[in-house]
């Protein structure tokens, strides 16, 4: 297993615990892990994120989406870490740096960088109107 491998699969590890935690506890663990919420008391595109995930993992799909768009993001691309670490291990491939290399050439194009920028800006802005 190749040594960046390892540092993935701790990420890996820790977000599971993480979304695990806050699944037992509905999403109300009284942890605010944000900077930019603990420092400026201003919403980031990511907060809210875990309760959205947790609403999602619940089955309430469409206050997942509505409390953070993210959470789709979030939730497909740590099941894809998942298959593609599982599948690197037993396969001995590199599935998934091929994937983060094919990831960084897309985000490349300024177009799509543009567009992910105002998309993740909107996202913010409404964070901070709704309080989230």
């Amino acid at each position: 297993m190749q040594r960046w491998n390892y540092f993935t699969l701790s990420l890996c590890l820790v977000g599971d615990i993480w979304l695990f935690v806050n699944t037992v506890f509905d999403g109300h663990t009284g942890i605010v892990v944000c900077p930019s919420k603990l420092l400026y008391d201003i919403s980031c595109p990511g907060c809210g994120v875990t309760r959205a995930c947790v609403r999602i993992l619940h089955g309430d799909f469409s206050g997942g989406i509505l409390m953070n768009p993210n959470s789709l993001v979030i939730l497909f691309g740590m099941l894809d870490l998942h298959v593609f670490m599982l599948v690197d291990f037993i396969c001995e491939k590199d599935y998934l740096y091929k994937c983060i290399v094919r990831l960084d050439r897309l985000f490349q194009n300024r177009i799509i960088l543009v567009s992910f920028f105002i998309f993740e800006l909107i996202i913010a802005v409404r964070n901070n109107i709704l309080g989230i």
